[in-house]
């Protein structure tokens, strides 16, 4: 192997290796409406958890708040994707209805609570 082939080798083993163990990020943003499920009225002051992580770790990451007047909410987080990116749901909850928590990694732009 000559001299070049030998550098050119390890400079590939290298960006291959740090490719493996680079870290990946990225900005997360979710947003919906939470209506009521029989008056499909939007329902203001739902408390609202987004959850992200993997390997049944979902504390990693996320954003909470409350629903504003319109039933609308809106978060961003930071979530990471190194050997994977992490999964993502939501929890909503108000005092009389039914909590809702949504599908793994399937948060829709509408969110229906019905009551207990």
């Amino acid at each position: 192997m000559t001299k070049s082939n030998l550098k050119s080798f390890f400079f590939c083993l290298l960006v291959t290796i740090g490719s493996i163990f680079t870290s990946c990020e990225s900005y997360q943003t979710v947003s919906f409406v939470v209506k009521d499920s029989a008056t499909l009225e939007t329902i203001d002051s739902v408390f609202v958890h987004v959850k992200a992580g993997k390997n049944n770790d979902y504390e990693k990451s996320g954003t909470t708040g409350y629903t504003d007047s319109t039933g609308y909410f809106t978060g961003s987080f930071m979530i990471g994707c190194s050997f994977g990116c992490y999964d993502i749901f939501a929890e909503c909850s108000k005092p009389g209805y039914k909590t809702y928590i949504s599908e793994m990694n399937n948060i829709p732009d509408t969110i229906w609570l019905s009551k207990e």
